[in-house]
């Protein structure tokens, strides 16, 4: 495994990257439906309405001017949109029509403040509502798929509305630069015995003091950007199976600024869906996207807080882009065993 990876792998999502998907593009119906009530659509952290379209960025803590205009603006386009997309995914599940129906109900257009985006959404939700309230068949609706395609073209409007070349200019050899925590973290793993974890190593007692000391020194660094660089290092040097979550946590939680964040937010949330009793791997399983969704608004008013006093800050002003736009996890996806929870980790070259 080659911890850089997610370098090269995460660099193609520099924002241009966040959608694939154009207005001519056609939306693919998955083959098989499931249908049954599901119980946790209610609960708390559950996959309702309510939960899905929440977690919005307030304008009024931020600078009057048009760059925080269109800051503020892409994270709550990105909050309805992926929104709308998880009501699909959950809906494709249980198929639930009124279900979907009333958690469409839930989207505020009017949280936006960019006309042309509202109108888009407006056509967008008016398409769904109506397809949810016929009940028909999704794989031969001709209805759906004009619904579908309105979700492509939001998001390649969005990207294009909000790509990062309107912002800064910021160059593919800086970005790498400023993600390379193997470099910055080399001092630290120079110093540990054993380089590289394997089956018949992992309970010696050499390998066991490698991790306390790695521990130690991130619990002790006082550099923020340093004591996340060693904490990424960490998770590849561990396994996702080994990693101390509760660690990760504290550095989304600490309040200050790294351009790793956004990374080890998306660990961070798969360790939950997958490690926490209450969720799990299945595409059955409850996905707490309101629980994932408040730590990344956390996030990115983090970063937007540091990009305040530091407007020229390319690196920190992408972070923000595609922390802001970066899907919720969902059910049905790539991955054909799970839910998408495994995708995540597999572009996080973290294995599945």
């Amino acid at each position: 495994m080659k911890p850089t990876r997610i370098i090269l792998i995460i660099a193609a999502m520099l924002f241009t990257a966040t959608v694939a998907s154009s207005c001519d593009n056609k939306a693919k119906a998955t083959e098989e439906t499931f249908s049954g009530e599901y119980d946790t659509w209610g609960d708390e952290y559950s996959d309702s309405g309510e939960d899905l379209f929440c977690n919005y960025m307030s304008r009024e803590q931020w600078p009057q001017d048009a760059f925080f205009d269109d800051m503020v603006e892409v994270y709550n386009s990105f909050v309805l949109l992926n929104g709308i997309r998880s009501v699909v995914d959950v809906w494709k599940r249980y198929e639930e029509f009124e279900i979907a129906l009333e958690s469409l109900k839930c989207a505020d257009i009017n949280i936006l403040k960019t006309e042309d985006i509202k109108e888009r959404f407006a056509q967008c939700l008016a398409l769904g509502r109506k397809f949810f309230s016929e009940h028909v068949d999704y794989s031969d609706s001709l209805l759906y798929r004009q619904f579908a395609d309105s979700l492509n073209c939001l998001d390649s409007v969005l990207s294009t509305r909000f790509h990062i070349s309107n912002y800064s200019n910021v160059s593919t050899e800086a970005y790498w630069n400023a993600l390379d925590f193997s470099k910055q973290s080399k001092a630290l793993f120079d110093k540990i015995a054993t380089k590289e974890i394997t089956a018949d190593n992992l309970g010696t007692k050499e390998v066991q003091k490698d991790i306390s000391f790695i521990l130690e020194n991130i619990k002790k660094e006082k550099d923020f950007d340093k004591k996340c660089a060693y904490t990424m290092k960490y998770v590849y040097y561990v396994g996702f199976y080994r990693t101390d979550f509760e660690l990760i946590e504290e550095l989304l939680d600490d309040g200050r600024y790294s351009p790793y964040l956004f990374f080890l937010w998306r660990i961070w949330r798969c360790g939950v869906q997958l490690h926490d009793m209450n969720y799990g791997p299945s595409t059955w399983s409850p996905i707490p996207n309101k629980l994932y969704n408040e730590k990344r608004l956390k996030i990115a008013e983090t970063t937007l807080k540091y990009i305040v006093t530091h407007r020229n800050d390319g690196v920190a002003i992408n972070q923000y882009l595609i922390t802001a736009s970066i899907s919720n996890i969902m059910r049905i996806g790539d991955y054909p065993f799970g839910n998408e929870s495994f995708t995540e980790l597999y572009y996080l070259d973290l294995g599945a």
